[in-house]
């Protein structure tokens, strides 16, 4: 399979009116998910990626972007983005791994500046599902206050997002680079997420569970 060929996120957005995204990433009940269980949403994602982790990688980075909002964001954020976002209609990216450090948040070198009613971004992502197709991203950054999460949405100025070409693994998944230059992040997208990495630790145990269901279709 080339890695121009982006598998997880086509089945992500045509398979949105079969389900496929609402099952693998849970999706929010209120909102039109499943809202499954996390045990069974869990045995659901094993399955897919067994037959190929990136099908299962796609919706479960956009899921990180949904469970956010979910938890932290306003009334009307909610309305906007959950419904697509759960239905898989829509998908979201997870800015955390930086091209330093890795997903070590400690090393983080993106930084967020206040400005009056503004946040300014700028700094680096890499190795970012979904990144170039995404229509939201959840981006982390270091604070005056310590590590914070803001909503940026695909066409900010100043935000872009590149394919990484030529990868070895993974090629049925878009992976990108996300680039940040002063980037205007109004202080209700702050708002939202800043205190979502506190799920962080549920997310990475969901990628490992992927990482171990990989080698089954071998």
């Amino acid at each position: 399979m080339r890695s121009r060929s982006p598998t997880g996120q086509w089945l992500l957005r045509t398979g949105g009116n079969l389900g496929y995204g609402t099952a693998v990433n849970r999706g929010v009940a209120e909102f039109g998910g499943a809202g499954l269980p996390r045990s069974l949403a869990t045995a659901v994602f094993e399955t897919v990626s067994a037959a190929n982790m990136a099908f299962g990688l796609c919706p479960l980075l956009s899921q990180g972007a949904m469970e956010a909002i979910a938890a932290h964001g306003s009334d009307a954020q909610k309305d906007r983005w959950l419904p697509r976002l759960s239905s898989g209609l829509a998908i979201g990216c997870f800015g955390l791994t930086e091209p330093d450090f890795g997903s070590h948040a400690s090393g983080m070198r993106t930084r967020a500046e206040k400005k009056g009613g503004k946040w300014i971004l700028n700094g680096t992502k890499r190795w970012i599902t979904n990144g170039t197709v995404a229509e939201v991203a959840v981006v982390w950054a270091r604070t005056d206050d310590g590590i914070r999460g803001f909503l940026v949405e695909r066409g900010m100025p100043g935000f872009e997002a590149r394919d990484i070409k030529g990868k070895f693994s993974l090629r049925g998944s878009i992976t990108s680079e996300l680039f940040l230059s002063d980037v205007e992040v109004p202080e209700e997208d702050y708002r939202a997420i800043r205190r979502a990495i506190l799920d962080l630790p549920t997310m990475l145990a969901d990628i490992a569970v992927g990482t171990h269901a990989a080698p089954i279709a071998d």
